[in-house]
């Protein structure tokens, strides 16, 4: 209820009109009231400034303004003090209107009398605190539903790179198994790992080391096509998964990340330039034999042979003959 030592404010072009409700609050002896009047829709958030004001009387029509499109911007604005609306009419469409646009209650002007006044202020705060509550509620279910899809998002995607994770990689590779088999299609796998990177952490700082893997993951988004998948493996080791691919085109698209990630160098946080380059493993699908181990098992071991032949290289591993 609104108290002994509050205000309320009347936003309402007609002098006469305000003068009746101002008289009629005063009547009102359950209130002690300030009563104050804006009649000029250019001049409301002036007005409502004044947080001690407790009640808002608002005319359904202001002159030339839509007295429900200042409604709407109260609202918009975040002010959640009662708002009821005045009237010339009473018929239903008005009220479902007044109620949409955020009003807690509305009020005919020719029922403005004290006992009427009583009725609709109380229901107005009342249907005030429900909207409050409801609001409250939406706003945690909201807040759930984005903390559940900040979890759904950092089980999906590795927040460093923004590439994949290994769990949901591993799924989808065992997924595009099934299907290359079902179908009769190509899959290719890359394995791709920084060089020399725990030098890069020891001498320049974990930092850089992040920046070489966020720029790792970014280069290989640009350079795989769209159906494909890369992940962060662990580490610094990243994966690409790359449907309808043969040795061919993944070995032309391996060499294309490995070109694009040592041009032009990284540069440390104390200015010194990186040579950043990496290895890449290349194995394909081959028939029944294969299955998500195997497959990542022999894109590891081609990853092995390019280090172990000189790093900054891509290797193909074929699937061992039987």
């Amino acid at each position: 209820m609104v108290s002994r030592k509050g205000k309320v404010l009347a936003i309402e072009d007609c002098e006469v009109d305000a003068t009746i409700l101002e008289r009629n609050l005063a009547r009102m002896a359950e209130f002690a009231v300030e009563f104050l009047h804006c009649d000029n829709a250019d001049d409301v958030l002036g007005w409502l400034s004044d947080p001690t004001i407790d009640l808002v009387f608002l005319d359904y029509h202001l002159g030339a303004s839509d007295g429900l499109a200042v409604l709407r911007s109260i609202r918009d604005g975040g002010d959640e003090r009662p708002i009821i609306v005045l009237t010339g009419q009473g018929d239903e469409y008005v009220a479902a209107r007044c109620i949409r646009a955020g009003a807690d209650e509305y009020i005919v002007k020719g029922d403005v009398d004290p006992g009427t006044l009583a009725r609709v202020i109380v229901s107005a705060e009342e249907e005030n605190r429900r909207a409050r509550t409801r609001r409250a509620l939406r706003g945690e279910v909201d807040q759930l539903a984005r903390e559940n899809e900040k979890l759904r998002a950092m089980a999906l995607f590795d927040e460093l790179t923004g590439l994949a994770t290994r769990r949901s990689f591993r799924e989808r590779l065992r997924q595009e198994i099934l299907r290359a088999r079902r179908q009769g299609t190509r899959l290719s796998l890359l394995m791709l790992d920084l060089d020399h990177f725990k030098v890069i952490n020891d001498e320049f700082g974990h930092a850089t080391g992040d920046c070489a893997l966020a720029r790792a993951g970014s280069i290989l988004r640009e350079t795989l096509r769209r159906s494909d998948l890369a992940a962060r493996f662990g580490g610094d080791e990243l994966c690409a998964l790359l449907p309808e691919a043969d040795a061919a085109d993944a070995l032309r698209l391996a060499e294309r990340a490995r070109c694009a990630l040592a041009e032009p160098h990284l540069v440390a946080a104390d200015g010194r330039g990186i040579a950043l380059t990496c290895s890449v493993g290349v194995a394909v699908l081959e028939g029944e034999p294969d299955d998500d181990a195997s497959l990542l098992a022999r894109a590891d071991a081609a990853l092995y042979e390019a280090k172990r032949t000189g790093r900054d290289r891509v290797a193909f591993q074929p699937l061992p003959e039987q």
